[in-house]
């Protein structure tokens, strides 16, 4: 027996409290109170909060179902069984009551109709005999006399032809040009087509996106991601975590990553539930886990009454794990009933809030807005249009939605086809409905191992911890975002299945957790809530490599740098008030508006709409603007030996700067004392204004001119060394010697290297190795070298001085 497997079949609804008769406890909820589950002690029911899943486990037979907590027997056992037939598919449930306590079990099957045959009758077929005819023999046969041939003796003579004479001209008549040619359109052939992936199913639900591909496998798409959710912390809600026969599991599951929070609550000994849907979520040895090294926060929120056992989770619990650091939250349970069993009217026995514990609905709101993100298994009904209570719960109070995701399972037609994970095999459990516009779908059938043994999960409640999983995942690789840009990552890259788009059976369509940890597919009003998606980062850089579409904007904050590697093709306007946008996609249609705070980056981009600039434009590459450019006096337009900036629109240069690096495709470029000329800006139309100011960096000076109204051409070329390097000695005597002869703390590094440079040997070409031998370029310009700006000096000083060629005949006592 120790070395025999026992494959558990988990699939549907089944509380954790007692089974009860069906019959008996309807008449209960109708006579004793009209409030189906609910979360207090006052309205406490036999199912209260049930997990989304059930177990059943089958030793000898396949279909000898016996309760998860309540192994029967057969004695003092009676059954009645019940079929009913809808739609071809027979349903047939079998009540089995053993002292006093009835069990359900629900079996289906299609109807079956046998087929009329007509016995054919046989036919007596008799073989054609065909009787052999003897051949004809011709004793005379006509003999043709031999033909004489027929000679010409007469010579053949050839006749001239008479010759044709036409006098007439030929008249061609007049072509009719005044009618307009119409050229009919045809289909135009693609010579680019999207590739398909591999494994795309063209059987059971339909599957929309031919670009990603259904693997047996891998079913939510996270075979190539490295991600492990390291250093996030997730808060788990469930049972079984201080199931002392699994302690082994769960150290062999997580090691030292599970800290398991004292809750005061136990769930009965053979409860594994929790610990497979923290599997789901971050187990570190299995294939399940998806986020194999995040801190796993475990609450056990059993409750045991006298009523019965059901999972209840109190605001203490929330709040214990809140203030450990859990930011992102998995809750695999809900009130067996779809949202709509209940409604918002106040005077109701259905009312909502009558589920509720008040101060749990105030920690979901507010820490919503905080950034928390609340994922919930959506349930294991198959007939039901919408999820539970709980994971449509923005249905009521809107202002959650921003932080709430209802997990869709799709699982295994029926209990006999558990372990086939084909997708033809896979319908869906408790639909969107209503939540569709919070909802994505994910595979709701697993092999779990606990206690040596196999076991085979069906239901939302492990579909949910994948999807929680996932946002471990995407919290690690953009530690600055909050729930709402977490869950707009994973909708929004989600694959679309069911009917085209957001659907009332699947939400956004099935995880892809691969496209979710590449950031948001979309910026759309209804998934943000708003009219543009914020993106705040406070520093470092961040990329976002899916394309994305939507109807929505996007607000930049923070002085971190935020690269758009896709195609955007969002509508929106693009809001860029603080740090740097880097748009490094072939196609930007936002309309782009620079604060005196913000960068963008253009790197050979297309931007179909405008760009109004009062902060700073870096052009790298060959990039047009297919409307206007409008740059305010304080803004700066950055280009290179290698770019070029052309507008099709309207350019107004208002006075701004212009600021160029001897730079080509990344690399510095030498620049003779000549110079090197390049088109700054071009322009469709005749372009405004001009240039105020030319920055240069490094020993460079430039120029900047209009060739004609729509061109303004620059030469760089580059300074005299000498001169370059006197100006920043003076700067350094005034400062010295303004000072007593002593320097400071600000400039003391900067006099160092001058000493050193003074203390050389008194020969050019020693001084030119010196000088050769400082890393970087010294910036020459008297101004910014001031000591108002010694900072700045002093790096500067510190780089390497190139390209010293002026310095010849100078003398040997140049710049002492």
């Amino acid at each position: 027996m120790k070395n025999r497997n026992y494959f558990v079949a988990i699939a549907t609804i089944l509380a954790l409290s007692p089974e009860v008769n069906a019959t008996e406890l309807s008449d209960q909820l109708a006579s004793r109170t009209r409030y189906y589950p609910s979360a207090t002690d006052s309205y406490y029911s036999y199912y209260k909060y049930a997990p989304i899943y059930s177990g059943y486990y089958t030793s000898n037979s396949r279909n000898g179902y016996s309760s998860w907590y309540y192994p029967g027997s057969n004695a003092g056992v009676t059954t009645r069984t019940v079929s009913t037939t809808v739609n071809g598919i027979t349903v047939t449930k079998v009540y089995t009551t053993h002292n006093g306590r009835t069990t359900v079990r629900t079996t289906y099957a299609p109807a079956v109709n046998k087929p009329i045959v007509n016995k054919p009758t046989p036919i007596a077929n008799k073989p054609v005999v065909d009787t052999p005819t003897q051949p004809v023999i011709d004793a005379n046969p006509i003999m043709d006399p031999p033909v004489q041939p027929i000679v010409d003796n007469k010579p053949i003579t050839d006749t001239q032809p008479n010759p044709i004479t036409d006098n007439k001209p030929v008249i061609e008549s007049p072509i009719d040009d005044t009618r307009p040619v119409i050229i009919r359109p045809t289909t135009p052939v693609n010579l680019h087509p999207e590739p398909v992936a591999v494994g795309v199913p063209n059987v059971g639900i339909r599957w929309n996106d031919r670009s990603r591909g259904y693997n047996i496998d891998d079913p939510n798409n996270k075979q190539n991601v490295k991600l492990t959710g390291e250093g996030v912390k997730v808060g788990i809600l469930d049972s079984g975590f201080k199931n002392y026969l699994m302690q082994d599991d769960i150290l062999k599951k997580f090691g030292n990553r599970a800290v398991i929070i004292e809750t005061g609550r136990t769930a009965p000994a053979s409860a594994t539930h929790g610990i497979e849907v923290a599997e789901m979520v971050g187990g570190g040895n299995s294939r399940n886990g998806v986020a194999s090294k995040s801190t796993l926060l475990l609450a056990d929120i059993t409750k045991t009454t006298n009523a019965g056992t059901g999972l209840s989770a109190t605001a203490p619990i929330y709040y214990d794990l809140w203030n450990r650091g859990a930011r992102i939250f998995n809750q695999s349970y809900g009130i067996p009933k779809p949202l709509t069993y209940f409604n918002n009217n106040r005077n109701s026995s259905y009312y909502y809030l009558h589920q509720f514990d008040g101060n749990v609905l105030q920690f979901y709101k507010d820490k919503v807005k905080e950034g928390g993100l609340f994922v919930w298994a959506a349930g294991n009904n198959r007939g039901d249009l919408d999820p539970s209570l709980q994971a449509g719960l923005p249905h009521y109070e809107a202002d959650l939605e921003k932080g709430w995701i209802s997990v869709v399972a799709v699982a295994t037609r029926t209990n006999q086809g558990l372990g086939n994970f084909e997708w033809s095999n896979l319908l869906p459990y408790s639909q969107a409905g209503v939540a569709k516009n919070w909802t994505v779908t994910a595979m709701g059938d697993y092999i779990f191992n606990l206690g040596g043994r196999n076991i085979i999960a069906s239901g939302s409640s492990f579909a949910a911890p994948a999807v929680t999983g996932t946002a471990a995942l995407v919290k690690q690789k953009y530690p600055w975002m909050d729930g709402n840009l977490i869950k707009q990552s994973i909708l929004s890259t989600a694959t679309d299945i069911g009917a085209p788009g957001v659907d009332d059976v699947y939400g956004w369509g099935l995880l892809n957790i691969e496209k979710a940890t590449n950031g948001p597919a979309r910026f759309g009003k209804r998934l943000a809530l708003a009219d543009n998606v914020t993106v705040n980062i406070p520093n470092g850089s961040y990329e976002f490599s899916n394309n994305i579409n939507g109807d929505a904007g996007l607000v930049k904050n923070g002085q971190g740098e935020l690269i758009l590697s896709g195609a955007s093709t969002f509508e929106g306007d693009t809001t860029l008030n603080e740090g740097a946008v880097t748009i490094n996609g072939k196609k930007y249609v936002s309309k782009v508006n620079v604060s005196p705070s913000g960068t963008l980056v253009v790197n050979n981009t297309t931007l179909e709409n405008g760009v109004n600039n009062e902060g700073t434009v870096v052009n790298q590459g060959y990039s047009t603007i297919k409307r206007a450019y409008v740059a305010s006096a304080q803004s700066t337009l950055v280009s290179d030996l290698g770019s070029n900036l052309n507008v099709k629109g309207e350019v107004d240069l208002n006075g701004s700067t212009l600021s160029l690096a001897a730079v080509k495709e990344g690399k510095a470029q030498y620049v003779t004392q000549k110079g090197l000329s390049m088109s700054a800006i071009t322009s469709d139309s005749a372009i405004k204004g001009n240039f105020a100011a030319i920055e240069t960096s490094g020993l460079l000076t430039a120029t900047a001119e209009k060739t004609n109204e729509n061109e303004v051409k620059a030469t760089v070329s580059r300074k005299n060394v000498a001169t370059a390097l006197e100006s920043s000695f003076s700067a350094l005597d005034n400062q010295i010697e303004g000072n007593n002869g002593s320097t400071n703390a600000t400039n003391d590094e900067f006099a160092q290297q001058a000493a050193t440079l003074q203390n050389s040997i008194a020969n050019i070409n020693t001084q030119s190795v010196v000088l050769d031998s400082l890393s970087g370029q010294i910036y020459a310009s008297a101004q910014a070298l001031t000591f108002e700006n010694s900072e700045t000096v002093n790096k500067d000083l510190s780089n390497r001085l190139v390209m010293l060629g002026t310095l010849d005949n100078v003398g040997e006592t140049a710049g002492v």
